[in-house]
Order: structure tokens, then C-alpha cells, then sequence
């Protein structure tokens, strides 16, 4: 992303093969693209990710999780679609104090994310 954001983003397409597989390596080259556009919004890199599954994959069904870390304050802020809420696991050299931030994509459910203290 920048010198200050790092992005992760985690996915899965339903079923098994080669045909899965194929889409999943889509999807990051789609995701790979789509991040310069969304800076540090996970929400909007995800809505159009999921818009691209939706146009180029029609019958086909993804979950995805995608976070943005800023090393300069610490912040974690994620959004998931359908995809599980991250496991956060804290370094003991790290400081405790961590901002955790989910956002909502406009074109998926989530739950509301609570971290857990180490």
C-alpha cells in the first residue's frame, strides 16, 4: 500500500479444483488492483471485489476478509464478507493497546467484530 499501511487480505471460493482455484487467483490480482483505488478502506475494497466476483464469476460464491495495519498508530481496521472475524495474536515484546476497527461493506453482511484482550 504505503510506507505506513500494510494490507492482508483472506479469502476462500466455495467447492474444491482447479476451476476454484483459478477464481481464488482472480480474485487477489482483482484485489491487487482495486487496493491503490480504496487507500486504507477495507469496506470499499471489498464491495468492489465482491462487484467483480458478480460480474466475472457469476455462479461462483467467495468469503473474504481484508485488513489494512497503519504501523505508525497501531490500528487494525477490517472488514469481512461472509469470511470468519480475524484471530488476533498479540506479540508479548507489542504493546497491549491496539485499535481494532471493523468496517462494513455496503455489499455484504457482517457481525460486529469485538477483540479479545491477550
Amino acid at each position: 500500500m504505503d510506507a505506513d499501511h500494510i494490507g492482508l487480505g483472506i479469502g476462500d471460493v466455495a467447492s474444491h479444483g482447479l476451476p476454484e482455484a483459478t477464481v481464488l487467483a482472480q480474485l487477489t490480482a482483482a484485489l491487487r488492483n482495486i487496493v491503490p483505488r480504496c487507500g486504507t478502506d477495507p469496506a470499499a475494497a471489498l464491495d468492489e471485489l465482491n462487484t467483480f466476483l458478480g460480474r466475472y464469476h457469476l455462479n461462483r460464491m467467495a468469503t473474504a476478509c481484508y485488513l489494512v495495519f497503519d504501523r505508525r498508530t497501531g490500528a487494525l481496521t477490517y472488514a469481512r464478507a461472509g469470511h470468519p472475524p480475524p484471530l488476533l495474536r498479540w506479540h508479548q515484546r507489542l504493546p497491549r493497546r491496539r485499535h481494532l476497527t471493523t468496517v462494513r461493506p455496503r455489499s455484504a453482511t457482517s457481525a460486529t467484530d469485538r477483540p479479545t484482550s491477550p
